[in-house]
């Protein structure tokens, strides 16, 4: 009676991309097992070690289909067995995928096939067991994530794949159950001992992400008003405290970064970003100190002045009134303008 036993630890992922690597090169004859291992297995195991195989013929119906043995490497497999699969028999092509997955992923212990679940070691982890590594490589191989992802249906699967409905149902589980933890963000590298993945929870981080960049467009058009505001009240000769619109409004709260800050802390409080470690608490408050520093040197670009005004002057400037101008006062001669030039760097009166 066959019993299963403890390999190098491999993950479904690992299996699943070593499959994949030998039917990319030979994907014609990925129906026709038979072909595959006596001409692409044969040809590429050559320079490790010469594959043989050696056929025999059953006495009893319960006696093991196929085996594989090492030094010399040979697959030893029933004849009816072998000509049952090269005519599309679905547990012959699944019973030589299986020992095909043996030869390829194991060395010098390789058993015989049997689909009896009963016989098999107990391990802690299914990943150490050799029979489960054997029969997920022949899943994989005989269906492939591209056939599985297209046709995604037990029925057609069976049809068209030539593979029993049990492992059908098993890869269309795996390949779903795949497709929900793509979707949950399953993030980074498997564990080596356990093969888990860490989970992160897309919605939150998108959140985090979402709300910080709407936050930041904020503070940068709230320093814009700012800036706009600062022109006007020049022009106007009035006072304005850019720094209480900016940067600290010590009597409100109001200004743009503080308001930037304010969210960012209900950020915090919420659990919002947790998980994201880009956006961590520090680096948001950075984030926006930055930004901000960058629409503060954008301002000089869209009020071009000197680099210094350290005087305040006055000019005056007449112009003669067009003729034929009237008003209840009488008829004007003369328009006068005064500008006042506050003193400080330009564009800043509280620098």
């Amino acid at each position: 009676m066959t019993h299963d036993y403890k390999v190098t630890f491999t993950r479904e992922e690992q299996i699943a991309t070593i499959a994949a690597s030998w039917l990319d090169a030979h994907a014609s004859e990925r129906r026709y097992i038979t072909e595959f291992v006596e001409n692409t297995l044969t040809k590429r195991l050559r320079k490790k070690d010469r594959l043989k195989i050696e056929y025999f013929d059953r006495t009893c119906k319960y006696d093991e289909p196929a085996y594989v043995t090492f030094r010399p490497l040979t697959l030893h497999v029933d004849r009816a067995i072998w000509y049952a699969a090269k005519a599309g028999d679905e547990y012959a092509r699944f019973v030589i995928a299986h020992e095909v997955g043996h030869i390829i992923l194991h060395d010098n212990d390789a058993k015989a096939f049997s689909s009896d679940r009963s016989l098999r070691i107990r391990f802690a982890e299914k990943e150490h067991s050799a029979e489960w590594q054997a029969n997920t490589f022949a899943a994989y191989f005989l269906l492939p994530d591209e056939l599985v992802e297209k046709f995604n249906d037990e029925e057609l699967l069976h049809i068209f794949c030539g593979t029993p409905r049990t492992v059908v149902r098993e890869r269309l589980a795996s390949f779903r159950e795949a497709r929900r933890a793509s979707i949950k963000r399953f993030e980074g590298d498997a564990c080596n001992r356990c093969g888990n993945f860490t989970i992160v929870r897309d919605g939150n981080r998108l959140k985090c992400a979402n709300t910080v960049g709407s936050e930041l467009g904020k503070l940068v058009a709230a320093a814009i008003k700012c800036h706009i505001k600062l022109a006007d009240s020049d022009f106007g000769v009035k006072d304005f405290d850019e720094n209480v619109c900016e940067e600290n409004d010590p009597v409100k709260g109001k200004s743009a970064l503080q308001k930037y800050n304010a969210a960012m802390t209900k950020l915090t409080a919420n659990g919002t970003c947790s998980a994201n470690t880009c956006l961590t608490s520090g680096n948001r408050t950075t984030l926006g100190a930055n930004i901000l520093a960058q629409a503060e040197a954008a301002n000089a670009i869209v009020y071009p002045c000197p680099g210094t005004t350290t005087t305040t002057t006055t000019s005056t400037t007449t112009t003669t009134c067009p003729g034929g101008c009237c008003c209840a006062g009488g008829v004007p001669t003369k328009t006068v303008f005064t500008t006042g030039l506050g003193s400080g760097t330009c564009g800043h009166l509280d620098a």
